[in-house]
């Protein structure tokens, strides 16, 4: 997404729902927007929850099943913290 993109956007919820733009002027913008994240989730990162979560997984795959749920909690735990 472009800035030009985004204002277009921002614009429409700023008229729609003045309440929701104060609120997401709360946040900045590198957070939450693809126009001002310098290209990170391009790269490396993923804004796909459940990519994160199968690649924080993938190593408990072949464990028993007691194992492999002791392993989700803890690594999503160690994730969420």
């Amino acid at each position: 997404m472009t800035k030009p993109r985004f204002f277009y956007y921002y614009n429409i919820i700023r008229d729609t729902n003045v309440e929701a733009a104060q609120w997401l002027d709360n946040i900045p913008r590198e957070k939450w927007t693809l126009a001002w994240d310098n290209g990170r989730r391009w790269g490396h990162m993923t804004t796909n929850l459940a990519e994160s979560i199968n690649s924080l997984l993938k190593k408990t795959r072949n464990l028993p099943i007691c194992s492999m749920v002791m392993a989700t909690y803890t690594r999503c735990n160690k994730f969420f913290v």
